[in-house]
């Protein structure tokens, strides 16, 4: 099981896959609060394009996002051969999958400084 987040991108949200799990990455996003008491809200990736936008959009030059952008890249085929078969189901049937955040989606080409 595996117990360090991927890493974590310019806006400080953490990525995660949990234990064998490689149809998901999981995204912490925290929400301001204070220190030692901080609120997260959960959402994940769990299509093969938004996969390849998120690992596009990092900033490979940089601090935090060039180190998750690399473990994103070297779990990739991992990833999207999970991704692309059907849904396992959730252990706990009753509470919903979280949905891929959109308030504040992956970068932009030219904010992660890259065109297309």
């Amino acid at each position: 099981f595996r117990t360090d987040a991927l890493g974590q991108d310019r806006f400080y949200r953490r990525y995660w896959v949990f234990g064998d799990d490689f149809s998901r990455v999981w995204v912490e996003k925290p929400l301001s609060g204070e220190e030692g008491d901080e609120e997260v809200v959960w959402g994940c990736y769990s299509r093969v394009e938004e996969l390849d936008a998120l690992i596009r959009a990092l900033d490979p030059h940089g601090i935090r996002e060039g180190a998750l952008r690399e473990a994103l890249d070297l779990l990739r085929d991992l990833l999207a051969s999970e991704m692309s078969k059907p849904p396992k189901a959730l252990l706990l049937e009753s509470h919903p999958q979280p949905a891929p955040f959109d308030d504040t989606p992956p970068l932009a080409p030219s904010e992660a400084g890259t065109s297309e």
